[in-house]
């Protein structure tokens, strides 16, 4: 078994974003979200022996009322069978290595409740209050920090 994190094309990402982070949706909209092509955007997949198991997307936008260089995760999910196998964070680590170099100062996302845990173990911190989501559920918004500002 070999992974490999790879930059992908948006509608590779469609495939996962539906079944797996969507629930099979009809509506395409729930997966098929744009994001603007000149802001830093870029997909990642994870591929087992040249099989797509797992995507993120990543694109520059900032927190309301943080004037510093934010991007923002969306969309990351990993097929059922590969997921508790470190894909997960071995996708994230990619993601913000890559963001690194664009000397981001944050990386964020509205994380769904049942992955909170996830994140704090990442490095992440909670921001504000748990809230919903239509169609989602109860999410909360994460933070991590990219640059010492020490």
């Amino acid at each position: 078994m070999t992974l490999q994190i790879k930059h992908i094309s948006l509608p590779q990402t469609y495939d996962i974003r539906k079944r797996v982070l969507r629930n099979n949706t009809d509506d395409e909209s729930m997966y098929k979200w744009e994001q603007p092509t000149d802001k830093g955007v870029f997909h990642l997949g994870a591929f087992i022996d040249d099989e797509l198991v797992g995507i993120a997307s990543f694109y520059q936008e900032n927190l309301a009322n943080n004037k510093d260089v934010g991007y923002r995760l969306r969309g990351i999910g990993l097929e059922p069978k590969h997921q508790d196998k470190g894909i997960g964070r071995q996708i994230l680590k990619a993601g913000i290595e890559y963001i690194k170099k664009s000397q981001a100062d944050y990386i964020w996302c509205n994380s769904r409740i049942e992955v909170v845990e996830f994140y704090l173990k990442k490095g992440f911190a909670r921001l504000g209050e748990e809230f919903i989501i239509p169609k989602i559920g109860k999410c909360q918004k994460m933070i991590k920090l990219l640059k010492d500002n020490g």
